[in-house]
């Protein structure tokens, strides 16, 4: 196989211009050398076609549960308890803000706690 490509690719690039080969032929060069290799491949060592995309759309996840087996808000879910040094609360003022912060993305200098978003404080604020 590999003496057959290297002869190939020197009839492409051939010293003398009359050597050299055009790319159809090359191209039926290729297409026979991967027919004459694709017949001694076990059928087991080929990939399995492909699964051709659905247009229907994917089932949604079923709700986030909490440790306690009741269903969660995702913004309430349990998370390790993050501190957010050097953070203040726009709602309650806490500082620093422990456990999920959220960020206003019209006002880079605001951040909320989880239970002042969960109350809705961020939409009151500014």
């Amino acid at each position: 196989i590999i003496k057959d490509i290297k002869r190939i690719i020197h009839a492409m690039v051939g010293a003398r211009a009359e050597d050299r080969i055009s790319t159809n032929e090359v191209k039926k060069h290729m297409d026979r050398l991967h027919a004459s290799v694709k017949k001694d491949i076990p059928p087991s060592a080929l990939l399995p076609p492909q699964p051709k995309k659905s247009s229907t759309p994917a089932p949604p996840l079923p709700p986030r549960k909490s440790p306690s087996g009741e269903a969660a808000e995702p913004s309430l879910a349990v998370v390790p308890a993050v501190t957010h040094r050097h953070t203040k609360c726009s709602g309650c003022k806490q500082s620093p803000i422990k456990g999920i912060r959220y960020l206003c993305y019209k006002h880079r200098d605001c951040s909320w706690c989880a239970s002042c978003r969960a109350q809705g404080k961020q939409y009151n604020d500014r």
